[in-house]
């Protein structure tokens, strides 16, 4: 009986292991699309008012950041269950 738990056990750690490496390689394709899509708006960045700017520079550090700080989620998790 414990040998087919952790057998149960092992496969759900597996199966939660590749989910999080997919969300994972999401995550690094979503932040790689921002990016990108940034790089290409910067070419608009001198037509804008300077204050217009800084909010669209505020705007875009918090998304990086809180993509940032899900990746770290995803990893740590990804160790913890290891």
């Amino acid at each position: 009986m414990q040998t087919q738990d952790a057998n149960e056990n092992a496969a759900e750690r597996e199966e939660a292991i590749k989910q999080d490496k997919k969300r994972l390689r999401m995550l690094w394709v979503g932040f790689a699309t921002y990016f990108l899509i940034m790089l290409n708006a910067l070419r608009f960045a001198t037509k804008v008012p300077y204050q217009i700017f800084i909010l669209g520079a505020l705007v875009n550090m918090s998304i990086i950041v809180s993509i940032f700080v899900a990746m770290n989620k995803v990893r740590r998790r990804m160790q913890s269950r290891k």
